[in-house]
């Protein structure tokens, strides 16, 4: 059965391509279009050049009734400029108004020797073509225009319908494929959330069951543990120094001691309660009280970034800055120094501790603060556990991961405002 992950990537690579596809036959729609269009153009203006021509010469003149008198005969063809050049480069008559500038783009050579300018759009183009020479009427008697040439420029309705049309498609096909992307984008947020409201169920799920089990084992166990904890300190004064039960004694006693620890911190996991938050909570005293509980000479304590004040339950946060130190404590080698520090950061109160251990070993780092998952042959992996919750009630968060000097960091964050 496929997971909500995998469902989530499939959709957004499909969405992907499908969007791709979009793109891509509508960008290729309009080059091909584009191509339709030249190759139009092209045509009109091998046959627009041959026609001037042929009316230019028809007419015996250049002068600019004739010039107009063509222009409107072609104007249904898409021609909307017509003048006549004389062999020195002067003008010598013109009708209709130019639109293209001088030198726009490269000429390209058509057969019968005309030249052909398309604008960038390619629905405007501009056709030189050479008249040869003929009688010039209206200029003289024997007047003759020598090699002269006629500049016409015409559009090309149907090169300007292809790219109209084919840029709809490809703004259409983009704007497709963008709502594409936005609603995948949207199913993977959706779905995104679903699967963390998921988890998140099923991970208070799974505290609740461990704590009612755990709430019966720390009662049921408490109170035996007590009366064995105190006759067996009462055996222990009763027997000599020198007496060989007495190193059994003391055993019970030591064992007694780490059980009653057990039960005392399986109860605190399953405590439940609203926090009691002081407005004016110093974060820095609540680190140096938990510095004080590990030992001063291994914490290093940095606060040059900490807020003087920050609403928190002193006793509870003390309480996860504590586990947090006893964490590092284990995992760092004798005499290595731990690091903690306090910081405000974007708005939010920020505690850092790391210790010079190995670091997390593979996998979820989340794992670290789930109940009873510990790597440590002594401890019961509740301390993280119930740093998470006591963090959580402040409306805040825990992260884990390695440092990249080595070491684990576990770092606090926490809003000035619960959610």
């Amino acid at each position: 059965m496929l997971g909500p992950s995998t469902v989530r990537w499939g959709l957004l690579v499909t969405t992907l391509a499908m969007s791709a596809a979009l793109v891509g036959t509508g960008l290729s729609g309009y080059l091909g279009a584009r191509q339709t269009a030249d190759a139009v153009t092209r045509s009109l203006a091998i046959g627009i050049s041959v026609s001037v021509r042929q009316a230019i010469r028809a007419a015996g003149s250049t002068d600019s009734n004739a010039v107009a008198e063509v222009l409107a005969e072609m104007q249904p063809q898409g021609l909307r400029y017509l003048a006549i050049f004389g062999a020195d480069g002067q003008r010598l008559s013109a009708a209709g108004n130019p639109t293209l500038p001088a030198n726009f783009s490269e000429p390209e050579r058509l057969p019968g020797g005309a030249l052909r300018e398309v604008s960038p759009d390619g629905t405007r183009v501009r056709v030189t073509a050479f008249l040869g020479e003929g009688p010039g009427r209206g200029r003289g008697p024997g007047h003759r225009w020598g090699r002269g040439r006629a500049v016409v420029e015409y559009d090309s309705e149907a090169a300007r319908t292809l790219t109209a049309r084919a840029r709809a498609n490809l703004i259409l096909g983009s704007a497709a494929a963008i709502a594409l992307l936005g609603v995948a984008g949207v199913f993977w947020r959706l779905s995104r959330r679903a699967e963390l409201a998921a988890a998140e169920i099923e991970r208070d799920r799974r505290q609740k069951m461990l704590g009612e089990m755990s709430a019966v084992l720390g009662h049921e166990l408490r109170n035996p543990l007590t009366s064995l904890k105190g006759h067996a300190q009462l055996l222990l004064e009763a027997i000599p120094p020198e007496h060989g039960a007495r190193d059994d004694a003391e055993t019970v006693v030591r064992e007694a001691v780490r059980l009653e620890d057990l039960a005392r911190q399986v109860l605190d996991f399953v405590r439940t309660g609203s926090v009691e938050r002081d407005p004016n909570a110093d974060p820095v005293a609540i680190a140096r009280a938990a510095r004080e509980t590990i030992g001063e000479e291994r914490v290093r304590l940095a606060t040059a970034e900490a807020p003087p004040s920050w609403p928190l339950d002193r006793a509870r946060m003390e309480q996860v800055l504590v586990n947090l130190l006893r964490n590092a404590e284990q995992a760092s080698p004798a005499g290595e120094q731990i690091d903690l520090t306090v910081s405000e950061r974007e708005g939010r109160l920020v505690y850092e501790v790391r210790d010079r251990g190995e670091g997390l070993g593979p996998g979820d780092p989340s794992r670290v603060f789930e109940p009873f998952y510990t790597t440590r042959t002594h401890g019961v992996g509740l301390g993280l556990a119930i740093a998470r919750r006591i963090v959580e009630e402040h409306g805040g968060s825990m992260q884990a991961s390695t440092h990249p000097e080595g070491g684990a960091l576990l770092r606090v964050t926490i809003p000035r405002r619960a959610k």
